[in-house]
């Protein structure tokens, strides 16, 4: 398909230096472009180059936004990947969230922007890395309930008095 996350990245990386990303490390963003939904679901893309480092090194970055169908896509793509991954505990958090995010009645709904995922992709490695998880959440300040009932979304374990009073500040 033209308009592939994959197709998209082997087209911009043709006019990208070597010394920023190296082969290797943009063969393992094409493996990654293979995994993920048609780019014009995916909001963004975006590279992370490590600088003033001895060997290129190059995370790559994807958001899924509300628009375009971004929670539901990123709940078919975890889904998928939960299945295919040998390292699916981490692709069931990404599930997960994502489920609770496309659910109507969940507080992420209506509070959360945007999701992306992170790749930090190690030249050595041949596998696809696991993502890290990073979500834009809307201003709820003030919103004491909303903001408490993401947090038990977020936290595997029940917060106490003094994590709750230093959360306000994230």
């Amino acid at each position: 398909m033209a308009n592939s996350l994959k197709n998209v990245l082997q087209t911009v990386g043709s006019h990208l230096s070597d010394h920023l990303i190296s082969a290797d490390g943009f063969s393992q963003i094409g493996q990654i472009g293979n995994l993920l939904p048609n780019l014009p679901i995916v909001s963004d893309a975006g590279f992370e180059c490590h600088l003033g480092s001895s060997k290129p090194r190059t995370d790559v970055l994807v958001a899924f936004a509300t628009l375009n169908q971004g929670r539901e896509t990123l709940v078919d793509s975890s889904k998928t990947l939960v299945n295919l991954s040998s390292t699916s505990s981490v692709w069931k958090k990404v599930h997960s969230f994502s489920a609770h995010w496309a659910n109507p009645q969940s507080p992420l709904y209506e509070n959360v922007e945007n999701i992306w995922l992170e790749f930090d992709l190690d030249e050595e490695s041949l596998e696809v890395p696991e993502p890290s998880l990073f979500f834009g959440p809307q201003n709820i300040r003030g919103k004491k309930k909303t903001y408490f009932q993401i947090i038990k979304i977020i936290l595997p374990v029940k917060p106490n008095g003094l994590l709750m009073k230093h959360l306000v500040y994230c």
